[in-house]
């Protein structure tokens, strides 16, 4: 067994060994990153995977015998320590890591569409690929609010008026990693109503054959939408975000103060896409990369 049959392969049958052999029927296409405006250099432009948690804070998983496997990628990549989400609740965080801005959201109240730019635009904006798997999502792009264990506020690429979702929204992974790729497990599986644990092994089991499909400068990035009930930093509680792959730097500890918005300008530095509003005030996260 190979990686000829993609990632998702290795997500259904994650104990068969994986080779670094390419995919010969989904090739991870690449773009050459010249314009990438950021304070490191590849050759080309990497995949950037960004995989969101819920409501628990730094202290609940960093350093938890409860989430090993989450602490093992803090350790083989690397880990920022100084960390605050922007608000409360969830939705007005999940818009301003993709938009730079809440888009004067103050609850999870999805009625309403973000029409201002925003992360997933900008990739189509510039010819490149994304995806948002939201797991559980009742069928490809379906605008309900909620579902059993799906909720449309844990999915950004849902609440804006444009790029539209054109089959890009999907209960499964993609076949092969996009330029950009946004995870939003189930309302059980990112923690918001079950045990770290089971977020945990939730993540060893289908975060792990992602970052193994990754090769050059490829980053996931794993994050936390907010600290409910923690009020500190710049509102939304004290997070982490694990920086996992190959473009990370081996045993990181950045502890730089950041925020989403930090987040977002490192992703778009990655992509060589423009910073949004808040984000051109960000910072790069540079201490994560390679």
């Amino acid at each position: 067994m190979n990686r000829a049959s993609g990632f998702v392969l290795a997500l259904l049958v994650p104990l068969l060994p994986l080779c670094r052999t390419p995919a010969s029927g989904v090739p991870a296409t690449r773009t050459p990153a010249s314009a990438v405006p950021s304070s490191h250099s590849v050759a080309v432009r990497p995949h950037v995977v960004i995989v969101v948690f819920e409501n628990r804070g730094y202290s609940a998983v960093i350093g938890s015998r409860r989430a090993p496997y989450l602490n093992s990628l803090a350790k083989a990549g690397a880990l920022a320590t100084n960390e605050t989400a922007v608000t409360h609740p969830s939705l007005p965080n999940y818009i301003a890591m993709t938009s730079g801005f809440t888009c004067g959201y103050t609850s999870d109240n999805t009625s309403r569409l973000c029409e201002d730019d925003n992360l997933f635009a900008q990739v189509d904006a510039s010819g490149l690929t994304w995806h948002a798997w939201a797991e559980s999502i009742p069928s490809t792009c379906d605008p309900i609010r909620s579902s059993g264990l799906y909720a449309k506020k844990h999915v950004p690429a849902l609440m804006y008026t444009a790029p539209g979702c054109a089959g890009r929204v999907t209960a499964q992974p993609p076949a092969s990693l996009p330029d950009l790729l946004f995870v939003s497990p189930n309302m059980c599986n990112d923690m918001h109503d079950c045990k770290v644990k089971i977020g945990d092994q939730w993540a060893s089991q289908n975060l792990a054959p992602i970052i193994a499909s990754m090769s050059g400068s490829d980053v996931m990035f794993i994050t936390m939408d907010e600290h409910s009930g923690d009020d500190s930093g710049s509102g939304g509680g004290k997070i982490f975000t694990i920086c996992a792959g190959p473009g990370c730097t081996p045993g990181g500890v950045d502890d730089h103060v950041y925020d989403h918005y930090d987040l977002l300008r490192t992703v778009q530095d990655l992509l060589g896409l423009p910073c949004l509003k808040a984000s051109c005030s960000g910072t790069e996260m540079s201490g994560l990369l390679k």
